[in-house]
């Protein structure tokens, strides 16, 4: 749970994360 939400976290403060995440998948 706590990786999830640190993950959640660097989400909001990192918009380009969700990028890599896309571009990975």
């Amino acid at each position: 749970y706590g990786a999830l939400e640190m993950l959640l976290k660097v989400m909001l403060l990192n918009p380009g994360t969700i990028d890599f995440m896309v571009s990975s998948e």
